[in-house]
């Protein structure tokens, strides 16, 4: 919810309290790829609420915490329940400015 609504500082003190509290395999499992009722991540629901800021975010978090292979499947390509993945939520919404922050972080995570 806090990633459709916005909630950036809410985010922050979630993620500080999980990185005192839970190992990293429960951030990576519960935060970074947990999904909600239709499937999807809190990185979907980032895009397909046009949160640019809390995409960035994430993707800073999901830098630090996750090797290339997993932030190429479990982040870029992770698909929904009706097999849209973050490039389609975008483009659903019609949000460029988005499509382009998406492209950009795949090519940087291919060129590491």
């Amino acid at each position: 919810m806090a990633a459709e609504w916005d909630k950036l500082e809410i985010l922050k003190k979630i993620w500080e309290w999980a990185k005192e509290t839970i190992t990293t395999e429960e951030i990576n499992n519960k935060l970074l790829f947990g999904t909600d009722n239709m499937g999807m991540t809190a990185w979907h629901n980032a895009i397909s609420w046009g949160n640019q800021k809390v995409l960035e975010q994430m993707w800073g978090w999901a830098k630090a915490y996750l090797t290339t292979e997993e932030v190429t499947n479990k982040i870029l390509l992770a698909s929904d329940n009706m097999g849209m993945n973050a490039w389609h939520n975008a483009a659903m919404w019609e949000n460029l400015e988005l499509m382009q922050e998406i492209l950009n972080i795949a090519e940087e995570n291919l060129t590491t």
